[in-house]
Formats: C-alpha cells, structure tokens, sequence
C-alpha cells in the first residue's frame, strides 16, 4: 500500500512536468516559427531567394518535429493519467478518477474541446501554411 501511495505521488509529480513540457516546448515552437518568418519577411535586405525556400522547408520540418515532440509528451500525460486512475481505486481516491464532469460524457463536441486538440489545431495550421509558402512562390 505505501509503495502504491509512493508512486501516487510520483505520478502527480509527472503530469506536473509534462504538463509544462508541452507548454515549453510549444512556447519554443512558435519562437523558432516566429524567427523563420520574420527572416522570410525581411524585406532591407531581402534574403536569396534560396534561402527563402530553404526556410520554408525549415519551418514545415520544425512544425512536423515540435509535433512528433508534443505527440510523445501527450503520449506519456495520457498514460500516467491512466495508471493514476488504476491506483486511485485501490487507494479510494478520486482525484483522476473523476475529473471529467458529466457534460464531457453527455455532448461529443465537449469531448473534442480540450488543450490537446486546440494544439493539434495550431500545429495542422502551420503545416498547411508551410506547405502553402513552399507551392507559392513570391517574392517573400
């Protein structure tokens, strides 16, 4: 039983970082997004053009990495929720276990607000706006 509240604990303190890993590391994606197009906007003095569209690639590669990251970390958050609800009914706790309030359960569009979709919004965007710059050829 001890062990089992031990690794609880260890479990809250692991939804606690990778909750701030995602946000990090989205923090850190939109300033390595946010650099390569101001490089590409730069108009006093324009970049080559091939180095535009070398940046351009660079943003659709950084787009689909910062996603693969944000995948894996959302990967291990899901899982340690997960064993937190299988300890909570040998412990009686109900912290994880009853999170979701009914109104997720009773409407399909609540299940499909939530954080983790909202990044996945914000990640597809900018996967369609790199593509859109790499087939768009002008003068930025």
């Amino acid at each position: 039983m001890a062990d089992l509240k031990d690794e609880y604990l260890d479990i809250g303190e692991n939804l606690r970082f990778y909750g701030n890993l995602r946000f990090a590391q989205l923090t850190l994606f939109f300033a390595v997004t946010g650099a390569i197009i101001a490089a590409l906007f730069t108009i006093n003095p324009p970049l080559p053009s091939q180095v535009r569209f070398l940046l351009k690639w660079v943003g659709l590669a950084m787009t689909i990495l910062f996603w693969l990251m944000e995948k894996s970390s959302s990967w291990f958050w899901v899982y340690y929720v997960e064993r937190a609800q299988v300890i909570e009914k040998v412990l009686g706790y109900y912290q994880y276990t009853g999170r979701n309030p009914k109104i997720r359960k009773q409407y399909w569009i609540w299940k499909c607000l939530n954080a983790t979709n909202a990044v996945r919004g914000i990640f597809l965007v900018m996967f369609v706006f790199w593509l859109i710059m790499i087939i768009w050829h002008t003068e930025y």
